[in-house]
């Protein structure tokens, strides 16, 4: 009998619900009847080991843990190896209780921010709510499992994908993408994985007009930026790399501004990068030198720039990197000189 094996006293949180000794079956409930723990036996499956031991969720709209990946001891010889499998069990959930997912007895999904509200309003016709999170005030509402999607994220990105293209928000404007519980707790932060579809679809706002790269040298930013992404991040870009057949040509981009000496060199798709303007007034104040007319390197300090905002070509070669940006500078004497700004090494 299961009573024969059982402690003076169960772990924390637990209970015995029932034991039914026709059945050969005992079951115990943990955290306010959150988690079943039971154990019956079933000599017809495996008469080697045919007692079973299970771990249920009674609670909630999702799977708050992927139990499968514990890989613990389902089938056991006799019912005292069962008890103590269950026992210890009890006592693993009791320790790793915090690291389980919220528990969620409804869904609610970000739509945007509150200052988009009125543009939210105008195409979900249904109750919203507004909650902030992580100091920033957002707008909810309930989510719901659509036909054909595997879960209520993709639901979600279905759902967020549709209005978006509806007022052709630009990337940045995009601001929906967190799955949350009834109180707001964070289940699912699927911001990555939907711009990752709206790319998929090549998605392009119609007012958004990209100037995509096409030389070695020119100065480039991503043109739909990852939500985790810096969107004036500026990158240099270093190679192209061209394929045959249907392999998508890619690029190798250096981050600028990092105050890194060596900053890393990443290898992206081209088609993911723009052509950027930079503002060259904040070269104003920093020491220069150009190449004059003449064809003389003169150093020194950049008084004027011209355009202050422009695209940026850099060509290299032997000893430096040659610009195609304007600029004044006063040299030591006091002198003015004008030219094209280069970078010697």
């Amino acid at each position: 009998m299961y009573s024969n094996y059982l402690p003076p006293t169960l772990p924390d949180n637990w209970k015995l619900a029932e034991i039914d000794q026709e059945n050969d079956y005992i079951e115990f409930l943990g955290f306010d009847e959150e988690l079943l723990v039971s154990i019956i036996a079933q000599p017809a499956d495996n008469p080697e080991e045919p007692y079973f031991l299970c771990l249920s969720q009674l609670k909630g709209m999702l799977g708050r843990y992927d139990f499968d990946s514990l890989d613990w001891p389902e089938w056991h010889t006799n019912e005292e190896m069962a008890v103590r499998s269950a026992i210890n069990l009890m006592e693993w959930i009791n320790q790793n209780y915090q690291c389980l997912d919220p528990l969620s007895k409804e869904l609610y999904i970000s739509l945007g921010t509150e200052e988009q509200l009125p543009l939210i309003q105008k195409f979900f016709d249904e109750e919203l709510k507004i909650h902030e999170y992580r100091e920033e005030k957002l707008v909810f509402k309930k989510a719901r499992l659509l036909a054909g999607s595997n879960s209520f994220s993709e639901s979600a990105i279905q759902t967020i994908s549709h209005f978006a293209q509806c007022y052709n928000l630009p990337f940045y404007e995009i601001k929906g993408g967190l799955l949350c519980n009834e109180r707001f707790q964070l289940i699912e932060d699927f911001r990555h994985n939907l711009f990752e579809y709206l790319k998929s679809i090549e998605y392009h706002p119609s007012n958004m007009e990209i100037k995509y790269p096409t030389e070695v040298g020119q100065i480039v930013k991503f043109h739909s930026p990852y939500p985790d992404e810096d969107p004036n991040q500026l990158y240099l870009l270093i190679e192209i790399f061209d394929y045959e057949g249907e392999i998508l040509p890619k690029a190798d981009i250096k981050a600028l501004n990092t105050g890194l000496s060596f900053p890393p060199i990443q290898s992206v798709k081209l088609k993911d990068l723009e052509i950027a303007e930079v503002n060259n007034s904040d070269l104003i104040g920093f020491e220069g030198t150009i190449i004059s007319a003449s064809g003389s390197y003169i150093s020194g300090k950049i008084t004027e720039v011209s355009p202050i905002k422009q695209t940026v070509n850099l060509t290299k070669r032997k000893s430096q990197v040659d610009t195609n940006v304007a600029v004044i500078i006063e040299d030591p004497s006091g002198e003015i000189h004008q030219g094209y700004l280069t970078v010697l090494f």
